[in-house]
């Protein structure tokens, strides 16, 4: 059975705080509509967005992977940051990125009425979709 068609989410925050642990606790029932899920904090690694993210993966059973730039850089290196981890990690040019910003909710329900029964998204190539 071949994988289902599903997005990368990247979750990239920049001084989270309380808004970040709200995205983080609708994060937890919509892992399975996603094929990974990276955030990239951007700041240092002892920071309270670091321990948030931390505190989710033991909680939750959590394919998060996190990666940290060590230092607060502005937004565009940020962004260069985490798609360079992208690339190292495998993810292809015909994979979906769903950018999830750390003051951001997911809604679950939105997401389910749109999935086939194996999980796949409805994406078509050459199409950039904002929301559902």
């Amino acid at each position: 059975m071949t994988e289902a068609v599903q997005p990368i989410l990247v979750l990239p925050v920049y001084r989270g705080g309380p808004r970040f642990a709200r995205a983080l606790g609708s994060l937890a029932s919509s892992e399975q509509y996603f094929a990974r899920i990276i955030v990239s904090l951007n700041g240092p690694r002892t920071s309270d967005d670091m321990t948030a993210i931390a505190d989710y993966i033991e909680q939750h059973a959590s394919k998060v992977e996190i990666v940290c730039t060590g230092e607060e850089i502005p937004w565009m290196p940020h962004q260069y940051f985490w798609m360079s981890h992208l690339e190292r990690t495998g993810t292809r040019s015909t994979d979906w990125i769903y950018w999830f910003a750390h003051d951001d909710e997911i809604r679950p329900s939105g997401i389910a009425a749109l999935i086939d029964e194996r999980g796949n998204w409805p994406l078509e190539q050459g199409t950039i979709y904002l929301g559902p």
